[in-house]
């Protein structure tokens, strides 16, 4: 599984691969997932959460919600606490900047604080 965190604008985005443990790891933290039609439309500039893709898969994590795109269709998942988000972040690579991982947290924790921003 292909990760990729979308948080810049105009330069590549970092990416890092999951290993099949963490691949393992993140399925079934999905399988947890309640179904749910909250919806965040969250198009701004900054940290957007990650893309995880696989070969038949694409999933959107950001914002507590995880929107599975398979095919034609589109599956939207509720992780209220954030779980998936912040586990996603800890699965980056030691040659991903520190500095943009303390940034993400920290912005994970206060859209968890304030979900409706």
């Amino acid at each position: 599984m292909h990760v990729i965190l979308d948080i810049f604008s105009g330069r590549a985005n970092p990416t890092w691969e999951l290993s099949q443990q963490q691949a393992n790891e993140f399925l079934k933290r999905i399988s947890y997932l309640k179904p749910t039609k909250i919806f965040h439309d969250d198009n701004g500039l900054g940290y957007r959460g990650f893309i995880v893709e696989d070969k038949l898969q694409i999933f959107e994590v950001n914002n507590g919600l995880v929107k599975i795109i398979e095919n034609d269709s589109e599956q939207m998942l509720h992780d209220k606490d954030y779980i998936l988000e912040v586990w996603l972040a800890h699965t980056a690579p030691n040659n991903i900047d520190h500095n943009l991982l303390k940034t993400v947290e920290e912005n994970i924790k206060e859209r968890k604080k304030h979900p409706d921003k």
